[in-house]
């Protein structure tokens, strides 16, 4: 495979074309921290050796599966409200009853 760096997309490599945005040198901020936070810096940011463009393709399917992850940790942590509410009602229940019981027993 003959790879022109400079012309490649970072991502899938494919030859970038003039619709390309180069993101990483200067550091697009906003995209190093998408970037970051998806690939779980398995991927080398920072690294000037490594292309620079990103295609249009690529780009959009970032943006999409950055707010996706996003959407399903946001969904997640509703989850884990919801279930503690609930949990959190059982136990006032569960304390009420035995109120109940024992003043039952006491009178």
């Amino acid at each position: 495979m003959n790879l022109n760096i400079k012309e490649a997309c970072r991502l899938c490599l494919g030859k970038s074309s003039k619709t390309c945005d180069e993101i990483f040198f200067p550091i697009d901020e906003d995209f190093e921290r998408k970037f970051t936070e998806i690939t779980d810096c398995i991927l080398d940011v920072l690294n000037e050796a490594y292309p620079v463009n990103i295609c249009n393709s690529c780009l959009t399917q970032f943006e999409e599966y950055y707010n996706y992850r996003k959407s399903l940790i946001e969904k997640q942590k509703r989850l884990n409200q919801l279930l503690n509410i609930r949990k959190d009602l059982k136990i006032v229940k569960k304390q009420k009853l035995e109120d109940l019981n024992e003043n039952k027993f006491m009178s």
